[in-house]
């Protein structure tokens, strides 16, 4: 009997040299996930466009924003570049072998895709149909997810000319011209989806 309770003592005290009673510490919360559900504007459907690319976690929702028909242009001048026949698109099908293949091409864990994009003109052309031109930014930076961030040292710049329509309420991308802008060293969109959709 006295040897149970001084082996019970002994595991109680190893047991309280381990902090099993303590709580540990808390992990740091996700940030919610990003998403316009309604996108019931082509400037939402726009702002979806940076969370799909930005947050692993809306890959399934991306093609939402995309029409069944969608298609991507490389710019001319990329296509010859890499020797490309002219013009060069993706289709939709695509999109998501991108966002994959970005994504788990982060070497850290923590690393994210930040994207800046800012509209240079609009232009209606129909009441379900909107032609929109827009610069770009894209880095590749290490550290969590800040929706606040700002890019600094773009990895790939440009220019692209959308064309968003109206599908039973919501507004959909169908069309995605690539613009080099002129003297840009930096690559383009273009270059970026031929470097992870092969």
């Amino acid at each position: 009997m006295f040897n149970k309770i001084c082996v019970i003592i002994l595991l109680l005290v190893t047991l309280t040299g381990c902090d099993i009673f303590n709580p540990r510490e808390a992990e740091e919360p996700l940030l919610p996930q990003q998403w316009n559900e309604f996108f019931t504007s082509w400037k939402l459907t726009l702002e979806n466009l940076e969370y799909a690319f930005e947050d692993k976690r809306n890959k399934d929702n991306y093609l939402q924003i995309l029409t069944s028909d969608f298609q991507f242009e490389m710019d001319d001048n990329d296509a010859l570049a890499l020797g490309l026949q002219k013009p060069y698109t993706w289709l939709r099908s695509a999109e998501i072998e991108l966002l994959v293949n970005m994504h788990s091409n982060l070497s850290v864990s923590d690393s994210v895709w930040v994207i800046e994009v800012g509209t240079i003109d609009s232009n209606e052309i129909s009441t379900d149909e909107v032609e929109v031109d827009i610069q770009y930014e894209i880095e590749k930076r290490k550290g969590p997810h800040d929706p606040n961030a700002h890019i600094e040292d773009p990895d790939f710049v440009g220019e692209a000319t959308l064309i968003f329509i109206e599908v039973s309420g919501y507004w959909e991308l169908k069309r995605w011209y690539d613009i080099r802008k002129d003297g840009a060293t930096n690559p383009t969109w273009g270059i970026l989806k031929y470097e992870y959709v092969q």
